[in-house]
């Protein structure tokens, strides 16, 4: 039976927490924990970590190659202890040329060497998004205390891809924000072009930028991006700032 030293495992999650906590892939960490895995958890040959996208079981790390052909056989096969994960429970098998769940998996990973398997779900607010698939060639390899390792490693798991996509959302959100400030700016510019070239107030330029959107069927910001331009251009040219009429054509500004 496996005796986890204690001491090692709290050594070896510090060590990954640091490294996760310098790195902003999520890939890498995952497979970072698929080799801590091997390491920590004496009989196991391989290790990788599967996702849900869109549904679909993706392998998005492994320890090794034969740790992603063993879950790609169980894609192919439509059947394993990877798969069967998903649905949130911990599937191990002692021996799998003995065990009749998984016949055609079975088959291909006998055949590579690999005699049991433990596959644990990674869990997030209850639901099942990904799993730690751990291989060996030893027959009952995997018992009560290898369980309990890789239930930790599983938790490592889930914070990685958790933390990962909230900051994937953080970034793309952030991202937003600041494209829309900085369109913004660019239309609080043309609409001050438009005030010195039409001598008009904001309202009415705010005004003339809009129908002249409207006019050609453009966005609020392509219209304010050509008035930007053709100052820009006038400015080189020397010509009168008048001739920006010809960027807000069809609206004639109130002065009522």
């Amino acid at each position: 039976m496996l005796q986890p030293d204690e001491e090692r495992l709290r050594e070896a999650l510090t060590r990954l927490t640091a490294e996760v906590q310098t790195e902003r892939s999520m890939n890498t960490d995952l497979e970072r924990i698929a080799r801590l895995t091997v390491e920590l958890i004496g009989p196991a040959c391989a290790a990788s970590i599967a996702m849900l996208i869109d549904d679909v079981a993706e392998t998005r790390a492994a320890s090794d190659r034969i740790a992603f052909e063993l879950d790609v056989l169980q894609y192919s096969t439509d059947e394993g202890p990877c798969l069967d994960a998903l649905n949130g429970n911990i599937v191990r098998v002692g021996w799998l040329h003995g065990d009749h769940r998984f016949p055609h998996f079975a088959v291909g990973a006998t055949a590579r060497g690999v005699a049991s398997v433990l596959s644990l779900p990674i869990v997030h607010q209850g639901e099942a998004i990904g799993t730690l698939n751990i291989y060996s060639a030893e027959r009952d390899a995997f018992g009560p205390d290898a369980e309990d390792v890789a239930r930790i490693l599983a938790a490592e798991a889930a914070i990685v891809i958790v933390w990962s996509y909230l900051f994937e959302h953080a970034h793309d959100v952030r991202e937003e924000l600041q494209t829309d400030v900085d369109q913004w700016a660019d239309i609080h510019q043309a609409q001050e072009v438009l005030m010195a070239a039409e001598n008009c107030s904001a309202e009415q330029a705010n005004r003339l930028l809009q129908n002249a959107a409207e006019a050609s069927g453009d966005r609020l910001i392509d219209a304010a991006l050509r008035v930007i331009d053709a100052a820009v251009d006038l400015e080189h040219s020397g010509r009168d700032a008048r001739d920006l009429g010809s960027e807000s054509e069809g609206a004639e500004p109130d002065v009522d």
